[in-house]
């Protein structure tokens, strides 16, 4: 409709992908149409160039607010009088072609009655002028001596039979308008925002010398899911308490408080990558450093294919040493020799026998490790790269899935030591990186009330996770998918935890493929910018 003969040479047509945006030209003689919200070219101007050039935490501080776009035809009228129009929903005092009562955004001007009622006792005169030695507002407009006038947001309408829009403007003698399209003289600018509810005074009293300091108490994303534990709103967030346990890497010296997602579909979606991610909960996580805050854990909703553990090529750090070494006649055939300015990289090649009972070493790194933590998080987009924290992963694990449950490998992910009969003691280890895979514990705490059955029951459907099934939302998309955990074998040798189609705990040697869903934590300062949690309104994320 814009587009048709009589209005062609009011619009600029931008068509894109899925919206078609319009900028309204000047109109002819600017007669009738111009007005704030179209948008104005000061608007455009304060929304953009300006805003952009705030700095960042400014930017944070600034909500966005409905401005009111009404108006009247004199400023012969109290301030409170002036007040009601700038804020009425319909009359005599508006636009001519359009009614648009109000404005959404960020940076405005400030209001007629900003200006009236900020002198002393003045409410009743319709005199500014009277009131100048008494409004603060009139010291900092009259500093300007070359554009001792400043704009208002509130609209005036002149008397002619045009009707042509005017905008109220603050001077020395108190208010005036003229046509805001098209004026010869400058007028003076002064943003006007509203700050967001959690903005603080930090410091200052107010006065010239000593103004008043502002910051923004951002809610975390793991403190407003905090609020949502113990299933309120129909959040399926639970919170679990693993009492102290001396033996574990973490919580060795207090309890350990975690908030898990749990039942058949709670309100755990989020968009991570433009892709639907899952929330497995909000978990106290060592940096590696040994500082332990609350992060949440992701996972990928869907897999991202199918891999190889470890496909049998690793890539070491060595010494020089440890390389001429490995180039003697007998190991020259098993690597490639890379020499670096500061370092010198071996890749092994895959045994020449194949691998049939290697070992689960994530930690060296696994092929899967490497592809993880390079090729794919290479792939992602940068803004979410920013958001995943490296965080310290336990590569502990089990000799049996048949007969332990989830409470029980929970502990055994996180031991220090693993005694594990037929086999002795094996001291476990940390990796510290970004991205990994699901713990068994995860998925058994994942459902409903299921922590007591077994991983796997060979025996009896109902005395392990399988009947959990439906009440279990990582219990979606039914594929044989890699897990961290270890399985050690009696004869030093280990395979991997596995989840199975079924919907219990198996494990597989390293070098089959299964299906992966990657696994990462946020860094602990991640804000919630939008959304619910469900499948239809996912949760949105930002810095």
């Amino acid at each position: 409709m814009l587009l048709q003969d009589k209005n062609k040479l009011k619009v600029e047509y931008l068509e894109k992908t899925n919206k078609y945006d319009v900028m309204l030209t000047a109109p002819d003689a600017c007669g009738g149409v111009s007005n704030w919200a179209r948008p104005a070219s000061s608007n455009r101007y304060l929304n953009g160039i300006y805003y952009s050039n705030l700095i960042s935490e400014a930017k944070n501080m600034i909500g966005q607010a409905k401005y009111y776009l009404g108006g009247y035809e004199s400023s012969s009228i109290l301030t409170q009088d002036m007040y009601s129009y700038e804020r009425k929903i319909s009359g005599t005092a508006y636009y001519n072609d359009t009614n648009p009562n109000n404005w959404i955004g960020k940076i405005g001007l400030m209001y007629v009655s900003d200006y009236g009622y900020a002198s002393n006792d003045c409410n009743n005169s319709t005199n500014l002028e009277s009131c100048n030695n008494q409004n603060w507002l009139n010291n900092i407009i009259s500093l300007n001596t070359n554009y001792s006038d400043s704009w208002t947001i509130t609209a005036s309408i002149t008397s002619d039979a045009w009707k042509r829009i005017s905008s109220f403007y603050i001077y020395n003698h108190g208010i005036g308008h003229t046509e805001v399209c098209g004026s010869s003289g400058g007028k003076q600018i002064f943003p006007t925002m509203y700050l967001k509810s959690n903005v603080l005074i930090t410091g200052g009293d107010g006065t010239s010398s000593n103004p008043y300091k502002l910051s923004i108490n951002i809610q975390k994303a793991t403190d407003k899911l905090i609020t949502l534990t113990n299933n309120k709103d129909n959040s399926g967030l639970y919170t679990i308490t693993h009492p102290k346990d001396t033996t574990l890497q973490i919580g060795n010296d207090k309890d350990i408080t975690e908030y898990r997602y749990r039942g058949k579909d709670p309100k755990n979606y989020v968009k991570f990558n433009n892709e639907t991610w899952r929330i497995i909960g909000v978990f106290p996580t060592d940096d590696g450093t040994g500082n332990i805050e609350n992060r949440i854990k992701l996972v990928r909703n869907d897999s991202i294919g199918e891999y190889k553990f470890d496909d049998g090529t690793t890539a070491y750090n060595y010494s020089k040493q440890d390389n001429l070494m490995l180039l003697q006649d007998n190991n020259k055939l098993k690597a490639k020799y890379l020499e670096e300015s500061k370092k010198y990289d071996v890749m092994l090649t895959a045994p020449d026998s194949g691998c049939t009972s290697c070992s689960n070493e994530w930690e060296k790194p696994t092929s899967l490790n490497r592809y993880l933590n390079g090729a794919y998080y290479n792939s992602l987009l940068s803004e979410y790269k920013n958001m995943i924290e490296s965080v310290k992963y336990y590569l502990g694990g089990y000799s049996s899935f048949t007969s332990i449950t989830t409470q029980d490998i929970y502990n055994y992910e996180r031991k220090k030591i693993v005694s594990v009969p037929s086999y002795g003691e094996e001291i476990i280890a940390t990796w510290l990186g970004k991205l990994s895979l699901m713990y068994a514990s995860d998925y058994g705490y994942a459902s409903s009330n299921c922590e007591n059955k077994k991983l796997q029951d060979v025996n009896s459907t109902t005395n392990d996770l399988r009947i959990c099934n439906d009440t279990n939302w990582l219990y979606n998309i039914k594929k044989d998918e890699w897990l961290l955990p270890r399985i050690f074998g009696a004869d030093s040798s280990s395979g991997t935890f596995t989840l199975s189609t079924k919907g219990y705990i198996s494990a597989d040697v390293i070098n089959n493929p299964n299906f992966v869903r990657p696994t990462l934590y946020l860094n602990s300062y991640i804000q919630i910018t939008g959304g619910n949690g469900t499948s239809a309104n996912p949760y949105t994320l930002g810095l």
